[in-house]
């Protein structure tokens, strides 16, 4: 039962570490070509004791410029299903279900971040006009 890992990239190499789940030691790094599939043992996956082969690992993607675009855990199975990566929508997939990063996007906190700040801008205008409009009308 392997662990098969896809580039789904056309054009973009990756670096791929892949590290014990709970200890985090590391166990494999490996450099996959764009459109690349490779094939990699669960033998070689086997933490120190011989007899346990690990339900699942903790795999980084990172791209040749040192940029982590996902970090999760990724289940090791006897189906052996296809691990995807596909680093233009910075998505792993585990056969046909896509698999949570535990990295959080910065564009979606970014959006979060400039909604708020309209938010409360918008609010103190608010604010003022309602003051402003009362000192008025009270003289």
């Amino acid at each position: 039962m392997p662990l098969l890992i896809q580039n789904k990239s056309r054009s973009t190499p990756l670096t791929i570490s892949i590290s014990s789940l709970f200890s985090r030691s590391k166990l494999a790094t490996l450099t996959l070509k764009a459109q690349e599939t490779t094939n990699i043992p669960t033998a070689n996956l086997r933490l120190s004791d011989k007899s346990t082969n690990p339900g699942a690992v903790m795999i980084s993607v990172q791209t040749p410029q040192k940029n982590l675009i996902w970090k999760g855990p990724v289940p090791i199975s006897s189906n052996s299903s296809l691990v995807t990566i596909n680093p233009k929508t910075k998505s792993v997939s585990y056969g046909k279900i896509r698999l949570p990063s535990i990295i959080q996007d910065s564009d979606r906190s970014m959006s979060t971040i400039h909604i708020s700040g309209i938010f409360i801008i918008v609010l103190i205008i608010l604010v003022w006009i309602l003051v402003f409009r009362s000192n008025n009308k009270s003289r």
